[in-house]
């Protein structure tokens, strides 16, 4: 990876226990998502060195190149990191080393909430990527092609082929629009059943999709 500050090539380095990636000429350091409350209250925090870069007006996540965006460190503490709002990783400068330590040192109490934060900040991690699952084309469309071409190699009757087709077509799009299936409000599901008339959560969507989806192949290993 290549230093934002300065595109210098960062080196990996050990710092309590956690890897970091740190540039040899501006002194800055990059930090991934959850290790920065370890780092920050840890005697053995790297020692800043001398900066010599002049810093771009806009820095870029080392590791996935999205513009990082400022970030208090603890809220309060008046020193404003880098923090990349896709990897959650943060870009520490140099001059930033000694003011995160002396904070971390005269507030005890921070040492939880920073790591509170960290934690916080790895669960949102964990449910995007659920979210991403439970609403991905490619996934999805690839079970609803398995599910065509095992109709097809069971059976050559193009009525059966179609059925299957139309049938898949209502969770596909439960899936691929979730968001926009779930802000739907005058739908009714029969004369005797109500109407819809709140939001929908888009994953409660994407899970209803997923299960009509999976339906067949259930019910083909119950009838087994």
């Amino acid at each position: 990876m290549l230093c934002p500050v300065c595109a210098s090539l960062l080196s990996e380095e050990v710092c309590a226990g956690e890897r970091i990636d740190r540039c040899g000429k501006c002194g800055g350091m990059w930090v991934d998502q959850g290790e920065l409350a370890t780092i920050v209250q840890n005697d053995d925090a790297p020692v800043a060195v001398a900066a010599n870069a002049k810093r771009p007006a806009q820095l870029a996540c080392p590791r996935c190149e999205r513009p990082l965006a400022p970030h208090e460190y603890a809220h309060d503490s008046g020193v404003v990191l880098q923090r990349c709002p896709d990897c959650r990783g943060h870009w520490i400068e140099a001059s930033q080393i000694a003011p995160l330590a002396a904070y971390v040192a005269s507030n005890p109490a921070i040492d939880k909430l920073a790591a509170t934060i960290e934690h916080q900040f790895a669960s949102d991690r964990r449910q995007r990527l659920l979210y991403a699952l439970l609403t991905s084309k490619l996934l999805s469309g690839a079970v609803a092609a398995g599910l065509a071409i095992a109709v097809v190699l069971d059976s050559k009757d193009i009525n059966r082929i179609l059925s299957v087709a139309i049938y898949v077509t209502l969770p596909l799009a439960c899936i691929w629009f979730s968001e926009e299936m779930g802000r739907r409000t005058r739908g009714t599901f029969g004369l005797a059943r109500p109407r819809v008339t709140h939001p929908t959560p888009g994953i409660v969507v994407a899970v209803a999709g997923w299960l009509l989806l999976l339906l067949p192949v259930l019910l083909w290993i119950l009838l087994q």
